[in-house]
């Protein structure tokens, strides 16, 4: 997850936390502390949040110490700590009220799908019955189309994420639409799938071979989804999501002014770093990018004289953008 929706997210667990706290509202000292928690994870400072959020929940009892929990433990997740997180989210049960019951089952879905176990986090959704807002209602698709996905059932996936816009406004629909890409990028299936006979479905499965290939094709993304837009123009990802695509991909093509390679030209290895010097010059000189990049260019050190760490040094100072090298292990 990325950082703005695990803000959002804490936003929600918040909301829960407070309207169903024991007493009126919080005290102003809980208030100063969740707020400092979520400046901490919007400057991306995770454990220092988790600090806060053990302190908070220290001082509070009830559903308010069970809607902390939660809110700690989507930070732990997102630092990558799935056993800490579920550990909160077990605590959290005690005194969570029932719309905090159902919101912690889905991070624990969402614990499963980190864990690489999709049909556990199917087994936990489950468990949510009527969703109390439209926000959850969201969130338990989001969780199932991401579950779907890791279990490589795509088109029950894209069918779930597309019924999830529902619950969405406008500005939360690139997001769904890029969860439906991310989750399209994944292994390619067996085979080609059948038409559903949805063109907005049929549409996003047309689209699975073009992510797989972006994975490893930066280059050719931009002919390929040109083709798709061409066949599927009034599809709903053939305007924001097309133009976010070949944004990044435009930014990610980006090639540096000058590349650095350090070689030991003068060592014992002299014979072998002339050959990679030679295969980069030729593969520089024989690129269609190096010949539209605006003047790319190579400069070469030699680790024998200067050192390694003296020849990056050079290198930098130098004005290089990239570094390849040192070639031997030692250095």
């Amino acid at each position: 997850m990325n950082r703005v929706t695990t803000i959002a997210t804490l936003a929600c667990l918040a909301a829960l936390a407070g309207c169903s706290a024991q007493g009126p509202t919080l005290s102003t000292d809980l208030r100063t502390l969740e707020a400092r928690a979520q400046q901490l994870v919007a400057g991306g400072e995770l454990e220092a949040a988790v600090g806060v959020y053990a302190q908070l929940i220290d001082a509070s009892a009830g559903s308010t110490r069970s809607g902390f929990l939660a809110a700690g433990a989507r930070v732990l997740l997102d630092m990558g700590d799935f056993g800490g997180a579920r550990r909160w989210l077990l605590r959290a049960r005690s005194g969570a009220t029932p719309p905090q019951a159902q919101q912690q089952l889905v991070l624990l879905a969402e614990v499963d799908i980190s864990e690489g176990r999709p049909d556990a986090a199917l087994d936990t959704l489950e468990q949510v019955s009527q969703p109390a807002s439209d926000a959850l209602m969201a969130a338990v698709a989001a969780a199932r189309g991401r579950a779907l996905f890791g279990l490589g059932r795509v088109a029950e996936a894209v069918t779930t994420l597309v019924q999830r816009e529902q619950w969405l406004d406008a500005g939360q629909r690139l997001d769904n639409h890029r969860l439906i890409w991310a989750g399209l990028t994944g292994p390619p299936s067996a085979g080609p799938f059948a038409a559903t006979g949805d063109p907005v479905i049929d549409g996003w499965l047309a689209l699975q071979p073009i992510a797989v290939a972006s994975r490893t094709d930066a280059f050719g993304l931009r002919e390929s989804l040109a083709r798709w837009r061409q066949a599927h123009p009034d599809h709903p990802a053939a305007q924001a999501l097309v133009q976010a695509l070949l944004a990044e991909s435009r930014r990610s093509q980006d090639y540096p002014a000058q590349i650095a390679v350090l070689l030991p030209f003068s060592g014992l290895q002299q014979s072998v770093a002339r050959v990679v010097r030679d295969g980069f010059i030729a593969a520089h000189l024989s690129s269609a990018a190096a010949r539209a990049d605006g003047g790319t260019s190579l400069k070469f050190y030699d680790t024998t004289l200067l050192g390694p760490q003296e020849a990056y040094l050079r290198a930098q100072t130098d004005g290089a953008d990239f570094v390849v090298g040192p070639l031997l292990k030692p250095e």
